[in-house]
């Protein structure tokens, strides 16, 4: 089926002439026994690149009322993978483990809908490849282990981001193939978490992450009572003993709790919006080849957690792999690797942010989207 159009006959396509065009298209589609879809043929003929701004501005508004809105898109999603598991390997990195959606909900921009947040658990008893260090000498070796004990071995290095980010990458990439027929924009959230149950899981190591976070909570509330602050610190979780990811969310919530829970986290955060931030002020290992500015100028309680919207200043660049050096917004529209540069930006922001929010409140924070405005 070839549908060709001029370039001439494009642009005078007014907004209701593109829709006759595109639902015209779309019942082809049905009359050639396909399901409509946002083919990749569809975007080469009007000449719009694929997941970009101009995409997400004049074809997906026009999609979800071809599909009934985009609520009626998000409910059939949710229908499809809320509360299932699922098996998730990968060539890279060997991994074999399960997930599990514990919840799929609707992320806006600039006001609006535009995606949904799909949050879900990762096996830790699941086994994938990860590097470690031979006890005893400085020579790292490749092993094929659970992913909590590469969660602790990452943890140790200082790397635990990295894993995430890896599973977080897997995920996405499963669920943006399964869902893509939607059209719908998605994100992930991933935690890792034992999904198969533990009736036996009273054992002495939970003994010993009580007693670690009962002797940290007297630690923190003995300063607490002296006028001193307190911070959520990997060194003093250490000393406790707690290096597990577990043990270190129950402290971390214990600690949420102590500082002031949400009023006082709400109005840390309301001291940070509209403040400048760089990617200059924080390590390399989490900004990467990245440089830029941004602000965050709005925030909400979701959830459980905080999640920040905000943007990036103009004059932002990003050093590629190849040795380029790309502006911000020419990578995030870019038509091969656009949509992974504002992940990667959004990710960007979240950790930088975990490093200023997490120490002086516990809160957990996710950052669904930075706007790249263009130039």
């Amino acid at each position: 089926m070839n549908i060709l159009i001029t370039e001439a006959q494009y642009n005078k396509l007014t907004e209701e002439k593109l829709r006759e065009f595109l639902y015209g298209f779309w019942n082809n589609q049905k009359k050639h026994g396909e399901k409509p879809s946002l083919d990749d043929m569809l975007f080469r003929v009007l000449d719009i690149n694929k997941n970009t701004n101009e995409d997400f501005q004049v074809i997906r508004p026009i999609w979800y009322d071809y599909n009934g809105g985009f609520r009626n898109l998000v409910e059939k999603v949710k229908n499809e993978i809320e509360d299932k598991t699922y098996e998730l390997k990968s060539n890279w990195g060997n991994l074999d483990t399960r997930i599990e959606v514990i919840e799929v909900s609707i992320f806006g921009k600039l006001g609006e809908d535009f995606g949904v947040d799909i949050f879900v658990n990762v096996d830790d008893k699941g086994t994938m490849n990860f590097q470690m260090y031979e006890e005893g000498t400085d020579n790292e070796i490749e092993v094929n282990d659970t992913i909590e004990a590469a969660y602790f071995e990452a943890q140790s290095n200082y790397e635990g981001s990295d894993l995430l980010g890896y599973l977080r990458g897997e995920v996405y990439d499963f669920f943006y193939k399964k869902l893509e027929k939607y059209g719908i924009p998605i994100d992930v959230d991933v935690d890792i978490t034992d999904i198969h149950g533990a009736p036996n899981s009273i054992n002495e190591s939970l003994f010993d992450e009580l007693d670690g976070i009962k002797a940290i909570t007297k630690y923190w509330k003995s300063k607490l009572k002296k006028g001193e602050e307190i911070t959520f610190d990997k060194v003093e979780l250490e000393y406790f003993n707690i290096t597990e990811f577990s043990p270190k969310l129950h402290a971390q919530e214990v600690f949420y709790d102590l500082i002031g829970g949400h009023d006082y986290t709400d109005k840390f955060i309301k001291g940070l919006l509209n403040k400048t931030f760089s990617t200059e002020d924080f390590n390399e290992s989490i900004t990467g080849g990245y440089n830029f500015k941004w602000i965050i100028n709005d925030f909400e309680y979701q959830d459980f957690r905080y999640k920040l919207y905000g943007e990036a200043l103009p004059g932002g660049v990003v050093s590629m792999m190849d040795g380029r050096t790309l502006n911000l917004d020419e990578a995030c529209n870019h038509v091969d690797f656009g949509w992974e540069i504002q992940n990667e930006v959004n990710d960007v922001v979240q950790e930088c942010m975990e490093e200023i929010i997490i120490p002086k409140t516990g809160a957990h924070i996710k950052v669904p989207l930075i706007i790249v405005p263009e130039e």
